[in-house]
């Protein structure tokens, strides 16, 4: 698996937030302003760590309606439909910086920190579709122990769900190294995603 196997982060999270309701993204805007960060994320972690086929997200409103009616319990088909807590924007530099540094072993430095419990969705590079939703009360959580090897952040703040999409199994997800967008069967995008059509 890409992004080793712990689930603690994720049993915290559900404890936090098992009382919430999520709602839907209200408006275009906000879709928009949500996806291209999403976007900046992945093409910012695939340049950091040489990823040559991570596809371009585009935002789909059935996939919305899906994160709307999340309940906080980890989904049934969460291994074919995964989903992300943005964690913020400074734990998300960190993990660039430290991707970076570690670009030679990135699936080592996968297995070593564990980011399953909080990149593996977001950072599939074969997703190509995506659909958030608010959660109607904010939840935090502590980090997990090996936050602190890259990141000195003391608390993470929750209020947004995105799912993920095609459903396709873990082994079609996986990503290839060289140079961003060299491996794109469409072409790319000039941030060196590939292009969904």
């Amino acid at each position: 698996m890409l992004f080793g196997t712990g689930r603690t982060f994720l049993l915290l999270i559900i404890v936090e937030c098992s009382h919430t309701s999520p709602i839907p993204i209200q408006t275009g805007s906000s879709r928009i302003e949500l996806l291209n960060s999403l976007n900046e994320f992945r093409a910012r972690f695939a340049n950091a760590a040489r990823i040559s086929n991570m596809n371009e997200l585009t935002y789909s409103l059935a996939i919305e309606k899906m994160a709307k009616n999340y309940s906080c319990d980890l989904p049934r088909d969460a291994e074919t439909l995964m989903y992300y807590l943005p964690v913020g924007e400074k734990f998300e530099n960190d993990f660039i910086k430290y991707s970076a540094a570690h670009k030679e072993d990135v699936d080592g430095l996968d297995a070593l920190f564990g980011v399953e419990d909080y990149f593996y969705s977001v950072l599939r590079s074969l997703h190509s579709e995506v659909g958030c939703a608010h959660l109607a009360k904010p939840s935090t959580a502590e980090p997990m122990t090996a936050v602190k090897k890259i990141s000195n952040i003391k608390e993470f703040s929750f209020n947004t769900i995105c799912l993920f999409g095609p459903k396709a199994p873990p082994s079609t997800l996986e990503r290839m190294y060289g140079t961003p967008g060299t491996n794109c069967y469409r072409g790319k995008n000039e941030n060196g995603l590939c292009k969904k059509n």
